[in-house]
């Protein structure tokens, strides 16, 4: 029971130490192309590079929890992760239009388990070994994702742009707790 605790912990800390990781990255510098929807000004004022990448690293955090969650649906039927498949897939939307109507392309793989990090896929790979020993454990794993995500759309130079990507967020923190609540009580239920 112990090593089980400590690996489930040391999971944890992994999946937050890349999380911090990628959130450190997405606050460097970068230039990155920009097709003017809006003008100079607006884009420079709300859409910094910081922004862009932290954006750019939510788009694959739900492109993550998308495919993760569709996997452990696929294995065990439970609505609770095809409802939390959809909504991040709804999120990972949103993001991408956000994106675009700033005038900022990203490609993103389709493809499952594929991603333009290799962290990501690590992490997919990681989350998906964990869920699928048990359904306990797969409930786990959605509440640590959940939880991670909320951590990362409450980061600070992202929040502090433009009010568009602040009711964005705001919004996708809200179904994120939301389902983080979900994956509990069914833990709760079942123990």
């Amino acid at each position: 029971m112990e090593v089980a605790m400590k690996k489930r912990t040391l999971t944890t800390l992994t999946i937050a130490a890349f999380s911090a990781f990628f959130l450190g990255l997405a606050n460097a510098e970068t230039d990155l192309p920009q097709e003017a929807k809006y003008d100079a000004e607006h884009i420079e004022k709300c859409m910094t590079p910081k922004v862009v990448g932290a954006l750019q690293y939510l788009v694959q955090e739900e492109k993550l929890m998308r495919d993760v969650f569709r996997n452990l649906f696929e294995r065990y039927d439970i609505y609770a992760f095809k409802k939390a498949a959809d909504v991040a897939d709804e999120h990972y939307d949103k993001l991408m239009k956000l994106l675009a109507d700033h005038g900022i392309h990203i490609d993103v793989p389709d493809t499952k388990g594929v991603y333009t990090s290799a962290i990501f896929e690590k992490l997919y790979v990681d989350a998906i070994e964990a869920g699928s020993k048990s359904l306990a454990d797969a409930m786990r794993v959605g509440r640590e994702l959940e939880s991670i995500n909320i951590m990362d759309l409450k980061h600070r130079d992202v929040y502090k742009a433009d009010k568009c990507i602040r009711d964005v967020l705001d919004s996708f923190i809200a179904d994120a707790d939301k389902r983080f609540r979900t994956f509990a009580l069914w833990d709760l239920k079942h123990r």
